[in-house]
């Protein structure tokens, strides 16, 4: 946590980003986990996949945001398309957590809490 806060005082716009991008991290983790818990699987196994092809996911396919934009929500196997939600619970996801650091004035407990909160509901839909 240190870090952000160092980031936030010395350089605001790239604590900020920072921020934004661990956010969408922890967006795209909590969507995951909420799916596959409410489906019924397991939290391991098996790795994320396309759900037309069934092609399992590399790192490069799993990057928040980036990876959407990059190939264009398309699987890169079968150019399936993925949906827009996983990309907006992510980036609202990332709006959060630089939005909680300037609500509490830093981050520890209290703005990790209002991220929580703000991520919570975004990324059950």
């Amino acid at each position: 946590m240190d870090i952000f806060n160092l980031l936030m005082q010395e350089f605001p716009v790239m604590g900020a980003l920072a921020l934004f991008g661990f956010g969408t991290i922890m967006g795209s983790f909590v969507h995951c986990m909420g799916y596959r818990v409410a489906a019924g699987m397991s939290l391991r196994y098996p790795p994320s996949q396309c759900g037309s092809c069934g092609h399992t996911l590399k790192a490069v396919d799993l990057i928040p945001v980036v990876s959407y934009l990059l190939f264009r929500g398309k699987c890169r196997k079968c150019g399936a398309s993925f949906s827009v939600i996983y990309v907006v619970i992510e980036v609202l996801a990332g709006i959060g957590y630089p939005l909680a650091y300037f609500m509490t004035a830093h981050l520890g407990l209290a703005s990790v809490t209002v991220a929580f909160w703000w991520l919570a509901p975004v990324s059950y839909t």
